[in-house]
């Protein structure tokens, strides 16, 4: 009886685990079948080739869309082969880095084929059980899989295919080349990634002169960037560096004596910022940046991996630069004397140029000259865009739904007055300047940046309804419908202060809305933005084809009346510092922050979209100063001065599509003699969608304003006799 149960038990035993074998071949097949390990294999190529990424510009700037007709001309190459390399090879390495990565992070290394059976299947059994940390017991292999592929997820699926790659990758090469890659790639704080960039950040050394304990130390840093800085927890990083100097004593790599005198080693820290001798330029260093972001989408490559493959990988990369401007833009930001000398130290400035088809044609990060790499680009950072958001936000929409016209009369006085009971009174909005004007038309509120208008209009439209058209037809990703902060408050742009007023929580970068702006010169379209056209790594193969795509955000008539409209802005606006509408068409929108801690203006001409930002890093004083519209148009001219000389005759702004029409300003209708008699004209010209037109004749002595004007808690109105009564009337009329 006791021989038939053992028998059964065995039995069943058997085919339990012949189950979970076949189940555990099943799901390994299907993994391995579904797993592209070309991606790993394209990153080896390109980190062990030490071949340099070389930036193309059209010499002819005739072929961004055709590449047979692209005239390369070669601009800058980028590499890990500068004086402080990113990529070392094996044998550069000293033996006490790699004897400390082997001792603290896989001592099996030279004896598995990837995996560490038992310590996997400890790991299993305890994450089964519960009584393990996660899917552990990684080893160097499988941790290089994880780094190059970015795929951090904690399940049991995303465990088992970095198993399957593991053992594909020890099948494809040999383990000097595995461990090799692991070193160059392992995360080390700082936003740096590889012991060779580590060794220079935290000691300002080669790999090759560090002492026993600066490896340990370094080794000791990788197992949790952020607890083990030294330079923010230098004695947690310490204790940790004693920790791996006793794993390699343990393991036999370095003697008692040896041993001793590392852990009682000072750690003597590099200065915390020290870069590259070899300086990119701003316009190559943001093509980077939008490279890695396309490679990580594309395929999937963690942040470092794309980074590693666009610095060592031997890409060939074809921009959309306009050399011309970008030496334009580089000159005069270059120069120490951009900025009036009462001006205090710390002002920054940056400037981003596109061309109607948003393809970026020069860009500039900061002013002065570039003397070192990876700086804060003050084009990629978000800024509050202010009252430049208004056009994008308030006006197109209006104007492309007819519910608005150039003409509208609309009231210019705060939109809500609070009395308090001490007496006191509160408006809001406020303009700036603070001067209020009654009942003026939507053109006149948008050259002047009246910010009572904006708030009637945003009351228009609604939040959900701005807050939709931005995010999606913009690409506005910074904008917060709702997030909750560390300290419990909660963040949303969905009021009238950030969409209505352009104050948006974490504000929108220059590039971005640079871009925004060229639908209006393209009629409507906006065009995918594009630092390059093409990028083919380093045997001619295409990694990524950025071809001209574009969606329609508003119709070519509503286009049509906001290039006018944005045009008064320059000319008798808020921009008309601007002088180079005397050249060329000329349109574009100021934006000011709160206490002036911003200053933005993006101008368009027919051919080029330019924005530029001023301001102070720190938020922390303001700026009265109109440097940044003098810097524009200094920088505008002199890139349209060269284009022109081409040409026998400029572009303009199309107006085929609308209708110009002669108003009166002072009631937004049909301009009649009333109008012409009376002692001071009140004609002008609107253009107007087909059947937007204002359909009643003025007739302008309903409408005499006095030249008196009226003293409203210190600002400025004017009003009529009988206000009430003609502001019904024109109600009516309209």
């Amino acid at each position: 009886m006791k021989k038939r149960s053992l028998k059964i038990i065995t039995v069943l035993i058997t085919v339990f685990t012949a189950s979970i074998l076949t189940a555990i071949c099943g799901v390994t097949a299907y993994a391995y079948y579904n797993i592209d390990f070309a991606a790993d294999e394209e990153l080896f190529a390109a980190a062990r080739s030490g071949n340099v990424t070389k930036f193309y510009y059209d010499r002819d700037g005739m072929g961004l869309d055709d590449i047979a007709k692209y005239q390369a001309a070669e601009y800058e190459y980028v590499s890990g082969a500068a004086e402080h390399r990113e990529w070392y090879a094996f044998s550069e390495i000293p033996e006490d880095l790699k004897n400390a990565f082997i001792a603290t992070e896989d001592r099996k290394f030279y004896k598995h084929n990837g995996v560490d059976l038992k310590r996997t299947i400890a790991a299993v059994v305890g994450y089964i059980t519960g009584t393990g940390d996660g899917f552990g017991a990684s080893t160097i292999t499988q941790q290089v899989i994880k780094n190059i592929s970015g795929d951090n997820e904690r399940t049991a699926r995303r465990k088992l295919n970095e198993i399957v790659r593991a053992f594909h990758l020890e099948y494809s090469h040999s383990k000097e080349e595995i461990f090799e890659v692991y070193m160059n790639v392992a995360p080390m704080g700082e936003g740096v990634a590889g012991v060779g960039l580590a060794a220079e950040r935290y000691f300002g050394k080669e790999p090759s002169d560090l002492s026993l304990a600066e490896c340990a130390t370094l080794v000791g840093i990788t197992n949790a960037p952020g607890r083990y800085n030294p330079y923010s927890n230098l004695d947690a990083c310490i204790k940790k560096r004693n920790i791996v100097l006793g794993s390699l004593l343990e393991c036999g790599y370095i003697t008692e004596n040896e041993y001793s005198g590392a852990t009682k080693e000072p750690i003597n820290l590099a200065e915390r910022t020290r870069n590259s001798s070899r300086v990119y330029s701003w316009f190559v260093e943001t093509v980077c940046d939008e490279l890695i972001a396309d490679l990580m989408r594309e395929y999937s490559y963690s942040y470092d991996a794309a980074r590693i493959l666009v610095f060592n990988g031997g890409l060939s990369v074809y921009t959309t630069l306009d050399p011309e401007v970008q030496s334009i833009l580089e000159e005069r930001f270059e120069n120490g004397d951009i900025l009036p000398p009462e001006v205090e130290d710390g002002l920054e400035i940056s400037m981003v140029v596109t061309n109607k088809h948003a393809d970026l044609c020069g860009i500039i990060g900061a002013q002065g000259e570039k003397r070192a790499n990876r700086l804060l680009n003050y084009a990629t950072t978000p800024h509050p865009p202010a009252s430049a958001l208004k056009p994008l936000a308030l006006y197109a929409p209006l104007i492309n739904s007819r519910s608005v016209t150039w003409s509208s009369m609309l009231d210019d006085s705060p939109v809500e007055i609070y009395e308090h009971e001490d007496g006191s009174i509160t408006e809001y909005p406020h303009n700036s300047p603070d001067v209020y004007s009654g009942e003026i038309s939507l053109s006149d509120a948008l050259a002047h940046s009246k910010n009572t208008i904006a708030v009637r209009l945003y009351k228009m439209l609604g939040a959900e309804r701005i807050y939709k058209n931005l995010t999606e037809n913009y690409g506005f990703d910074t904008i917060i419908k709702s997030k909750v902060t560390p300290t419990g408050a909660t963040v949303t742009d969905l009021a009238v202060s950030p969409l209505a007023l352009g104050q948006l929580s974490y504000g929108v970068t220059l590039r971005k809305l640079t871009e925004a702006y060229t639908a209006f010169s393209a009629e409507g379209e906006l065009y995918r933005a594009r630092g390059y056209v093409l990028c083919f790594d380093s045997q001619g193969k295409t990694l990524i084809s950025k071809e001209k795509q574009s969606n329609r955000v508003f119709s070519r008539e509503c286009a049509q009346v906001m290039n006018q409209m944005l045009s008064r802005v320059v000319e008798v606006g808020t921009a008309s510092k601007i002088t180079l509408d005397a050249i060329i068409d000329t349109a574009g929108k100021t934006g000011t922050s709160a206490g002036s801690k911003d200053k933005i203006f993006v101008g368009y001409t027919p051919y080029y979209t330019a924005g530029i930002w001023c301001g102070y890093p720190d938020k922390s004083r303001s700026f009265a100063k109109s440097t940044h519209l003098e810097l524009w148009d200094n920088v505008m001219k002199e890139i349209h001065e060269l284009k022109l000389r081409s040409l026998e005759s400029p572009d303009t702004f199309a107006t085929d599509r609308v209708v110009r029409l002669a108003y009166c300003k002072d009631s937004g209708l049909r301009f009649s003699p009333d109008c012409a008699d009376f002692e001071s004209s009140t004609l002008e010209y609107g253009f107007f969608i087909k059947g937007t037109e204002p359909q009643g004749i003025c007739k302008h002595s309903e409408y005499q304003p006095l030249s008196v004007t009226k003293n409203f808690n210190g600002y400025c109105f004017t009003f009529d006799i009988c206000y009430d009564k003609i502001k019904e009337k024109r109600r009516r009329a309209l």
